[in-house]
């Protein structure tokens, strides 16, 4: 399997259509595919997520910090298992298991949120971490 991962416009149904005559595989389009199941656009889809307040990512064997940061910086609070960059904070409920999981997210569902964004990677904190990768303290 191939998957392109791009913004928006950047060429991915395109290019994935090519790469399908070409390799003789087949091609989906996952924008077509979530419209057809769901009944409804991309982005209409995109503006229920935008309006969402609590991120759950059940997943037990992966996580990107930039998923949780995106969430965490529009204000969302989070539902996750100890994965990828999960850290706990008032913002971040992390669940033992699937039980603890679902008694969290009622939790949450019952109770008044913090919906201030949170920025996990401060560009202070990147740049010093720059600094000391590339060891540009030196004098």
């Amino acid at each position: 399997k191939i998957y392109l991962i791009g913004l928006p416009g950047c060429g991915k149904s395109t290019l994935g259509r090519q790469l399908s005559k070409k390799l003789s595989i087949p091609f989906v389009d996952l924008d077509t595919a979530i419209e057809q199941r769901e009944r409804r656009a991309v982005k209409d889809i995109f503006k229920l997520m935008q309006q969402s307040k609590i991120f759950v990512h059940p997943s037990k064997f992966e996580g990107s910090g930039y998923v949780f940061a995106e969430a965490l910086a529009n204000g969302m609070n989070i539902i996750s298992f100890n994965v990828g960059y999960a850290q706990k904070s008032d913002k971040w409920f992390i669940a033992k298991d699937e039980k603890d999981f679902i008694s969290i997210t009622q939790k949450l569902l019952s109770s008044k949120l913090n919906f201030e964004p949170l920025n996990i990677f401060p560009i202070s904190d990147t740049v010093k971490n720059y600094h000391q990768i590339y060891n540009l303290n030196r004098a």
